[in-house]
């Protein structure tokens, strides 16, 4: 299943300024939840599941560190989003 990075009202200005591709993002919060959303409804439509993976900007830059990241960009949150899946995939499975 795709994992894609979602962001929280309260981190969307903090992500917006650790981004180096900030510039892409839409100016708002709220713009950016209405396409999101939209997105996610059309992949939905089309027969694929998309599951949104929280983006904290804490752990996306420890995340970024730890893998000596030069940049911080699309591709690194799509890499992050999908280790965060997979570490609450197998925790999840460790209380099992």
């Amino acid at each position: 299943m795709p994992h894609v990075p979602w962001y929280r009202r309260k981190d969307y200005k903090h992500i917006r300024s650790i981004m180096d591709d900030a510039d892409q993002f839409p100016e708002t919060f709220d713009e950016w939840e209405k396409t999101a959303k939209r997105r996610l409804a059309s992949a939905t439509a089309a027969g694929v599941t998309i599951q949104p993976v929280i983006l904290d900007p804490g752990e996306f830059l420890a995340y970024c560190k730890a893998k000596n990241f030069s940049a911080r960009g699309d591709r690194e949150r799509n890499m992050f989003a999908r280790a965060s899946a997979r570490d609450l995939k197998k925790a999840a499975s460790d209380q099992a």
